[in-house]
């Protein structure tokens, strides 16, 4: 969205309100109470344990915004919001509308992060829950890019996978569901552990795919070799230099002719587009000590140096507007 008149600025400067009415339904578990029935406010309150008239009042907002179905004085869920907000649902997306209230009062403090340049947010300050919801969110938007990139990459010579950072390991799931003689180790921090375990086993795929814990700029990496390293989303957590390295570390552990395969947030090279991504380098600002977006030509630099062939970007439609790299590692 580009701000070009007043009417434009007034809907920004007010969008907040959409925001906070959908953090507070689900909050609420609006979506989840009304499940498949029809219900008033007043009824929708008693099992919400809110107030009647606030809650006719949210309700009304819901339904303007179009997660709502509104004949008479009754509310019901519309098929969107009973697939995707209904906790009962399987295909509930809930999960990252948690993690993004969590992040929204951080986000109240930008002016505070602009000023300092530093991070606002510490790692260790997270409780299990904002862990928990972290790495289900991430899952949550992971889920549908997963689904694409299995279906269109051609993954069928890989043996061996290292997910590096790779979370709950929807990438793994999906990649070796799709590829029947794929492995995959994720390589990621103990408390992304239970998750990971949890969503390994719902995917029968225990005996393909493992977790290592461990941090992958600190501690030694998996020796592998492997033939495809995958790294989702974890570069914009770092610095420059922090990626710099990481790349050079990586390096050893990929064996000749295979490959490495980044996806990310990818900025254009004056970092101004797409907007997504522009936004998302402050998100970095506010949430980590060094991280933000990067552009092509900053990743290829970091792949080039630690000795990696041929960086490409690869566009495929992603659901999230995320971009892949691709760069392999010489047969010599």
């Amino acid at each position: 969205m580009k701000i070009n008149s007043l009417k434009e600025m007034h809907d920004l400067g007010v969008s907040f309100w959409r925001v906070c009415v959908l953090h507070t339904a689900v909050r609420l578990q609006v979506f989840t109470h009304l499940g498949t029935h029809s219900l008033t406010a007043g009824e929708l309150a008693e099992r919400m344990k809110t107030e009647p008239r606030a809650t006719g009042l949210l309700l009304n907002a819901i339904t303007a915004l179009g997660l709502l179905s509104k004949s008479g004085d009754a509310y019901s869920n519309t098929p969107f919001s009973r697939q995707h907000l209904d906790e009962h649902s399987p295909n509930f997306m809930g999960n990252i509308i948690y993690h993004y209230l969590h992040m929204y009062a951080h986000w109240g403090k930008l002016d505070e992060a602009i000023r300092t340049g530093k991070s606002i947010v510490r790692r260790e300050d997270r409780d299990e829950e904002a862990v928990k919801q972290f790495l289900l969110g991430m899952h949550n938007l992971a889920i549908r890019g997963a689904e694409v990139l299995a279906s269109r990459l051609d993954l069928g010579a890989h043996r061996q996978m290292l997910d590096l950072g790779g979370g709950p390991g929807t990438y793994s799931l999906y990649f070796c569901r799709h590829n029947p003689r794929l492995t995959s180790l994720i390589f990621d921090l103990p408390d992304t552990e239970p998750v990971a375990k949890e969503k390994i086993a719902s995917f029968q795929l225990a005996e393909r795919v493992r977790f290592q814990p461990g941090n992958f700029h600190e501690d030694p990496l998996p020796e592998g070799p492997f033939d495809l390293v995958f790294m989702s989303h974890i570069l914009h957590g770092s610095s420059d230099s922090e990626c710099a390295e990481l790349m050079r570390r990586v390096f050893p552990v990929v064996s000749p002719g295979g490959e490495v395969i980044i996806q990310e947030f990818v900025l254009n090279e004056d970092k101004t587009e797409p907007t997504f991504a522009a936004m998302f380098a402050l998100n970095m600002l506010i949430h980590t000590p060094g991280g933000r977006s990067y552009s092509f030509g900053e990743m290829s630099s970091w792949l080039l140096d630690a000795g990696f062939e041929n960086p490409t970007p690869y566009h495929c439609d992603l659901p999230n507007d995320a971009s892949l790299i691709r760069a392999t590692k010489s047969l010599a």
